[in-house]
């Protein structure tokens, strides 16, 4: 019996809108990996189904928390949780940048209020 068999890709479109290859985040066997077995891992992390080997026991058991995580299926997916986890933050060049653009100033011209 084989283990983590999917019948289709996986994809996350909203956290990865370009694909798991093209975000930058993954390498292109992880991201094949994820593609190809996602569904049923995501299947058993979520409980939908019921590990039916060794391995999806043990993947099971990471997902849990009382394993660390040791195939690279297994470090994909912490991988893949990680980064889900993870804020997205956004920096600006200062603090009143949206109170400047709101107000209608503009950075690219010179201030011509002076006369000299």
């Amino acid at each position: 019996m084989q283990s983590f068999i999917s019948t289709k890709r996986f994809s996350d479109n909203k956290h990865f809108p370009h694909g798991f290859a093209r975000s930058g985040d993954f390498t292109k066997a992880e991201a094949n990996l994820l593609e190809a077995h996602g569904q049923s891992l995501q299947a058993l992390a979520s409980c939908l189904t019921s590990p039916a080997t060794a391995e999806e026991h043990q993947f099971l058991a990471v997902c849990q928390g009382s394993r660390p995580p040791v195939t690279p299926l297994e470090k994909v997916w912490a991988k893949y949780q990680r980064l889900l986890d993870q804020k997205k933050r956004v920096f600006t060049v200062c603090d009143d940048w949206l109170q400047l653009r709101s107000a209608g100033q503009r950075f690219d011209e010179p201030d011509d209020s002076s006369d000299d």
